[in-house]
């Protein structure tokens, strides 16, 4: 796994793609689907070495499926829990969009261990084991850090040559899941106070 994030970026900036368009209907906001939902992620690594650089290359290049980045920058997000009855309890994070757009949780899953009476998951949020659906689910802070897996979809790598092995890279990859279709699942956790829990 190559986490990108070891690597110094400036400007990162993402683009939300709801895969909805909205049109007005007397008055009234209606969301036509025109695509699939997805995020897209602009990493801006500034000025880098050529040691950098082909390091970045080779990680694009021979693990394309295997990019992330952890970042506390991101779409708003739910953190919900499915209650296996024959195996562990597993919990997934879905972008606000993304439930608005399939009306279902998405397959990103988060590793957990067990800490006494909680689950503590791998991006440092503890639930309840106990939690059920009618609980309230926990605030995750806004800063937070979670891991995004990204998709490398371009067909170039730009490289600016600037001064003696001294180059400007700025790459953009995708973020997209496939919905969950399991029915057992609950909202257990809110990426901030204003989002809404999935329902």
């Amino acid at each position: 796994m190559t986490v990108l994030h070891k690597y110094l970026y400036d400007d990162l900036s993402l683009d939300i793609v709801t895969g909805f368009k909205p049109v007005m209907v007397n008055n009234t906001v209606h969301n036509s689907r025109v695509g699939l939902p997805l995020t897209k992620w602009a990493i801006n690594f500034g000025l880098v070495s050529d040691e950098l650089k082909n390091a970045i290359e080779t990680a694009i290049l021979q693990e394309p499926n295997d990019l992330y980045i952890l970042s506390p920058v991101g779409p708003g997000f739910n953190i919900s829990k499915r209650v296996n009855p024959i195996g562990p309890v597993t919990y997934y994070i879905t972008y606000i969009f993304e439930y608005q757009y399939y009306n279902q949780f998405m397959d990103r899953e988060v590793s957990y261990v067990t800490d006494g009476t909680d689950h503590l998951l791998d991006i440092g949020v503890r639930i309840p084991i106990s939690q059920i659906a009618s609980d309230t689910p926990v605030v995750v802070r806004a800063d937070t850090v979670v891991p995004r897996k990204l998709l490398f979809l371009g067909e170039s790598i730009k490289e600016i040559h600037k001064t003696n092995t001294v180059y400007e890279m700025k790459l953009q990859f995708t973020e997209v899941y496939k919905p969950l279709r399991y029915s057992n699942m609950y909202v257990v956790g809110v990426s901030d106070v204003n989002h809404t829990a999935c329902s």
